[in-house]
């Protein structure tokens, strides 16, 4: 009896499928007229920043410096 040989038709078939989809799906997105996104960027000042969140940042700044971060780990002994 001889040996089966492999057949490479099945990858070929489904690489051809997989370029039809993405050829025809590009093409259908190009004719559907989807526009762009616009997006309005409007770089803030530190002016433009109300006093109530300079107060919560500064809030929030000093919790940060208050809370103790050391945890007893060596980083030295771990490598």
């Amino acid at each position: 009896m001889e040996p089966e040989k492999k057949s490479r038709g099945v990858v070929w078939v489904l690489i051809a499928i997989i370029v039809i989809i993405l050829i025809v799906s590009g093409i259908y997105i190009s004719q559907s007229g989807i526009k762009n996104i616009e997006y309005e960027y409007t770089p803030t000042t530190e002016t433009e920043i109300k006093s109530e969140e300079l107060k919560e940042i500064d809030a929030l700044e000093a919790d940060l410096m208050e809370v103790d971060t050391e945890t007893g780990v060596d980083i030295n002994a771990i490598y």
